[in-house]
């Protein structure tokens, strides 16, 4: 993934989300962050 400029905007997210998340992107080799910056680049790409 290319270096994005960030900004920090903190969310309200149920455990199981964020412990899932993690998990998935402990198993991809990257963090929870670009995983989800991932399926909303997926998700726009089908639109």
């Amino acid at each position: 993934m290319t270096n994005t400029e960030r900004e920090s905007i903190n969310f309200k997210l149920p455990k199981t989300l964020t412990k899932a998340l993690r998990t998935a992107a402990r198993e991809r080799n990257t963090t929870a962050t670009d995983l989800v910056i991932q399926g909303l680049h997926h998700k726009n790409a089908q639109c």
